[in-house]
């Protein structure tokens, strides 16, 4: 098995990134990201990306993520994170706040050799997390009591390339 970057160029991007991601190529011929993410994800939090394009035919990538590093929730207004934070994160100015300084904080760069999706944050975001851009009225009451935004920091990713038969194991 080939780890992938070497060392040296590891070094040369660390010295440039705060994250640096670490990966494996893998052939998966016979392995769909259905029975991945069963397997390596089961009942655990974590996500599985499939996309088909015009409704038809199955686009170019999936993806599978788990062990999430960090979770933020934001809540009546509120961010919260599930464990400690690195200096420089705002919580206090929103969810969008507070995924851009995560963001500024975790720069890793993107290696064309890799997917599009190659780490960051996965999540949703609701529809009342607009408030933070644009000044609207009073929305109705929350009656389910659901969290405004759940974003989690990718922690391992497996990114299938369906033309190639190969997946990427990232972390």
């Amino acid at each position: 098995m080939r780890i992938q970057p070497d060392r040296a160029t590891f070094r040369e991007l660390s010295a440039q990134y705060s994250v640096v991601p670490v990966w494996t190529e893998v052939l998966a011929d016979v392995e769909t990201p259905v029975s991945a993410y069963l397997k390596l994800v089961g009942d655990q939090p974590g996500f599985l990306l499939e996309s088909v394009e015009h409704g038809e035919r199955w686009s170019r990538y999936s993806f599978v993520g788990r062990n999430a590093q960090r979770t933020l929730v934001l809540r009546d207004g509120v961010v919260s994170a599930d464990g400690p934070l690195p200096d420089g994160t705002v919580l206090d100015r929103g969810i969008l706040a507070a995924m851009e300084s995560l963001l500024e904080i975790y720069r890793a760069p993107f290696l064309s050799e890799l997917p599009p999706l190659q780490g960051g944050l996965m999540g949703f975001l609701g529809f009342d997390v607009v408030r933070e851009v644009e000044q609207l009225p009073e929305g109705g009451a929350d009656d389910r009591g659901l969290p405004d935004a759940v974003m989690s920091m990718i922690g391992s990713l497996v990114a299938f390339d369906h033309w190639r038969q190969r997946a990427y194991v990232l972390e």
